[in-house]
């Protein structure tokens, strides 16, 4: 039996009327970090990422490793030209998330 206009009508309305409850949860995308984003496009930025894990793993002091990053005269994720003990454990912290 094929349905009426006037019905397909209400059962849209229903569909409509379901979607829209204010009870149906939503999913939110992730917050985008800008510290991430600028990560991303930094030239060395594996090669900061191998020698931070290859020295945290051996146990070097976060200062020593800070210390030989600025050796090789890498500048930090932000520009900076020297290396801090927060922005070693920083990166720690992102490597180990």
């Amino acid at each position: 039996m094929k349905m009426t206009n006037r019905e397909r009508q209400r059962e849209k309305q229903r569909k409509q009327a379901a979607e829209n409850r204010s009870d149906t949860v939503v999913l939110t995308a992730a917050p985008v970090k800008i510290s991430d984003t600028i990560k991303q496009f930094h030239p060395y930025k594996n090669e900061i990422l191998n020698v931070v894990r290859m020295l945290s793993s051996i146990g070097v002091n976060h200062i020593i490793i800070a210390a030989s990053l600025d050796l090789q005269r890498w500048k930090t994720f932000y520009g900076d030209d020297e290396w801090t003990e927060a922005d070693v454990k920083g990166l720690l912290e992102g490597i180990k998330a």
